[in-house]
């Protein structure tokens, strides 16, 4: 696969004579290295005998397919949060009680990680985090992961939080707005270098509590 475009999809088709049983599929692929690329491979099997594909799970077959389906349909309750709580919601309840492990991360350069661990009952079609005034603001990723018995699936979300409410109206003037821009970023950015170099205090890290 080259050349490499950025944010272009390429495409390609091979023939590739498989063996029965255990075939490895290697690809080459041009590489922008870049620390924030990104990469997304897709296989689609065009021509050829008849094929499926199966995954042996360690739970019975329509549990595991109600969690993937429950994961695929998995969304916020809205597509920003400048207040409120941050709630995942379920398109069906899921049949069976599962433990939830959602990880917080930032986006980019961020290194801010934070870990919740919660129990979705059975019958259940909606998880609250907890209250977006007291998550850091950015775009964030929540990687949800679902578990039931040894049965692990997860994916990943990704929305956008702003404190818009806590900051208020703008300031009048130019220099009001100075301050309260660096006061927000050394109060509520995370403790690294863009903070501290304005000279400002840095608070320690905000949690969001949870129930």
């Amino acid at each position: 696969m080259a050349p490499y475009s950025r944010n272009l999809e390429e495409k390609s088709e091979f023939e590739l004579s498989l063996q029965e049983g255990l075939n490895e599929v290697t690809i080459f692929f041009d590489d922008l290295a870049e620390r924030d690329a990104r990469y997304f491979f897709q296989l689609d099997y065009l021509e050829g005998p008849a094929a499926s594909v199966a995954v042996p799970v360690p739970i019975e077959g329509k549990v595991a397919e109600t969690i993937e389906a429950a994961l695929e349909g998995m969304h916020f309750d809205r597509t920003a949060y400048f207040e409120g709580d941050i709630t995942l919601l379920l398109a069906e309840p899921l049949p069976v009680d599962v433990a939830v492990n959602v990880t917080v991360e930032g986006d980019f350069m961020s290194t801010e990680r934070f870990d919740y661990d919660f129990v979705l009952k059975a019958g259940a079609a909606r998880l609250v985090i907890g209250p977006s005034e007291a998550a850091p603001a950015d775009f964030r990723h929540f990687r949800i992961t679902l578990k039931t018995g040894e049965f692990v699936a997860s994916r990943s979300l990704g929305i956008e939080i702003r404190h818009t409410g806590r900051q208020g109206t703008a300031p009048a003037t130019l220099a009001e707005r100075i301050i309260e821009t660096l006061t927000e970023v050394s109060e509520f950015s995370e403790r690294d270098t863009v903070p501290l170099s304005h000279g400002w205090p840095a608070t320690a890290p905000v949690r969001i509590p949870t129930r």
